[in-house]
């Protein structure tokens, strides 16, 4: 067990009361060992998050700090990150790292199964381990305020380290029983009708993007940490995340990020339009050519487009991409795709630049505050964090990446519920949403399903 280094009590002495320490770990532990070890841990929070490459993952444990509810506007956050820095030692600039999600929505129709996460929660883990190509940090972060508490802080993390490297799997199976239902599926084709109609008169709406649920109830309790390895084997090329508070766990496997950022560029993506895989390779083949030319799904893909180049211009200053759409495919769902890269505007915050975006014409609508004014006055569910800004920033260096939390669902003991989401256009039809959606529950159902 290491020492407490000198310079964290340097630091206390001159009046500082939140570190954080990180260093390399020599282990042949994984990030995705580590949330298994977890398990056997009396924790009140987990995260998991990998990049489709997996040349970053994320696994972080414990709150010491967190925001949640108004806390999470971007003013609110502005200062109380400011706050933190004021207060903080750290030994690496890119150290102290928060994890979470930020609301879909602050004002929101209630969902009871989403407990604490329903508005947002973005911590600052006790625990974190970070892996990249430059190999396996692990960060310690604490508060303290005198030598006792700085020591007891210091052997705690110490003790976790060592629980965690050490520690063996828990035996865990998924439940054998499911019962599924849709969640009110009438009311759910009266509501997109209705959209369409409105979208149909005379207003200056473009598209509004409905989002509906899949009811699952189990004979035991979900054991999530193997969702998320089932989708991890069944999803590669995604994002996968893992937010759990209090018995409360928000997971997926999502193709698409909001927004990720380093010291001068900013990265999204434009991913709108979809159509199943094909059984077979000309199959796949020929629904994919039908989706580059379908006018229904280019229009609502270049409403996406449109939006992004019109709200990263403020933020940037020199856009870096071509306007060249391809097929992102995933294993149940392919998409048009458009990855955008722009040079970041300097002394501009992250957490402002995500909140411009967020929610692009793929999770919100067009234009976006009269399509958000809609879904919160008409969609009779929770979102939660369904669709919302998930992942990480440095406190440090204001950089981090984000997803955008779909093919997702929410659990809780032997209750869960998976959501999906549709583009609705004045050319839209009822039924064809509703199946569109069936399709994108599949991943999250096989995750859940498979033994």
């Amino acid at each position: 067990m290491m020492t407490l280094p000198d310079t964290l009590l340097i630091a206390l002495n001159q009046g500082k009361t939140l570190f954080s320490w990180s260093q390399p770990i020599h282990s042949s532990l994984t990030p995705w060992t580590f949330l298994h070890h977890s398990q056997n841990l009396e924790l009140d929070t987990r995260f998991y998050f990998q990049t489709p490459t997996q040349d970053h993952t994320i696994v972080a444990f414990d709150t010491l700090i967190a925001f949640t509810g108004n806390e999470t506007t971007p003013n609110s956050l502005t200062i109380h990150l400011a706050q933190l820095k004021e207060k903080l030692y750290t030994n690496k600039m890119d150290g102290p790292i928060l994890c979470g999600g930020l609301p879909f929505s602050q004002i929101h129709t209630e969902e009871p199964l989403w407990g604490d996460l329903a508005d947002g929660y973005l911590f600052l883990p006790k625990f974190l381990i970070h892996t990249s190509k430059r190999g396996t940090d692990v960060t310690f972060n604490f508060q303290a305020t005198n030598e006792e508490e700085l020591n007891k802080a210091w052997a705690a993390a110490q003790g976790m380290l060592l629980d965690l490297t050490t520690l063996k799997f828990k035996t865990d199976s998924l439940p054998t029983t499911i019962k599924q239902e849709d969640v009110k599926p009438t009311e759910w084709l009266k509501l997109v009708d209705k959209t369409i109609d409105h979208l149909k008169s005379d207003n200056p709406l473009d598209k509004i993007v409905l989002a509906r649920h899949l009811s699952l109830s189990a004979e035991s309790d979900y054991p999530t940490h193997l969702i998320l390895e089932n989708l991890a084997k069944q999803q590669p090329n995604t994002y996968l995340f893992y937010l759990e508070k209090d018995g409360t766990t928000f997971l997926g496997a999502t193709p698409e990020r909001l927004l990720s950022a380093d010291e001068t560029t900013f990265q999204t993506v434009a991913v709108a339009g979809s159509t199943p895989r094909g059984k077979t390779e000309d199959d796949d083949l020929s629904l994919g050519n039908a989706l580059l030319n379908d006018p229904k799904n280019r229009l609502e893909h270049q409403l996406v487009v449109d939006r992004l180049y019109k709200e990263l211009s403020p933020l940037t200053t020199e856009f870096l991409t071509n306007d060249t759409v391809s097929l992102l495919k995933n294993r149940d769902i392919q998409h048009l795709y458009l990855p955008i890269t722009a040079k970041r505007k300097e002394n501009l915050s992250f957490i402002d630049a995500i909140y411009q975006l967020h929610p692009t014409p793929a999770l919100g609508g067009e234009p976006k505050k009269l399509a958000m004014e809609w879904i919160t006055d008409n969609e009779f569910i929770g979102r939660g964090l369904y669709g919302a800004p998930i992942g990480w920033l440095n406190l440090t260096q204001d950089i981090g990446e984000f997803a955008v939390a779909i093919r997702s669902g929410v659990f809780h003991d032997n209750q869960g519920l998976l959501y999906a989401g549709c583009g609705i256009i004045s050319a839209s039809n009822a039924q064809s949403e509703f199946e569109e959606t069936a399709v994108k529950f599949q991943p999250m159902l096989r995750g859940v399903l498979t033994k």
